[in-house]
């Protein structure tokens, strides 16, 4: 998992992307994100639709889209394995979206 501060005044749209590499993996995995307010308090994770990987595949690029809240302090990112298996994962990035 990786680490990112900032001090959100605002409503953003975030696409955020990653190299993945899975073996063995038997639930459905993939990208994760949570983003964190104030005193730590959870304010939103990444949609359970993008728990795509599965299986065994070569690097694949998967992407998730999140809106990340006013009051947005942490964010953190990696990968979610959901049971047995193994999942590379790199070359994380961070894209702002227009809201529309």
């Amino acid at each position: 998992m990786s680490n990112l501060r900032f001090n959100q005044v605002f409503t953003l749209l975030m696409r955020v992307s990653a190299m993945i590499k899975s073996k063995g993996v038997v639930i459905p995995s993939g990208v994760a994100v949570r983003l964190l307010g104030r005193n730590f308090k959870g304010l939103a994770h990444e949609p359970t639709q993008s728990h795509t990987v599965r299986g065994e595949s070569a690097w694949k690029k998967y992407e998730v889209i999140i809106d990340v809240p006013q009051g947005t302090e942490l964010v953190s990112n990696g990968v979610k394995l959901n049971g047995p298996g193994t999942i590379w994962i790199d070359d994380i990035h961070w894209e702002p979206m227009e809201n529309k």
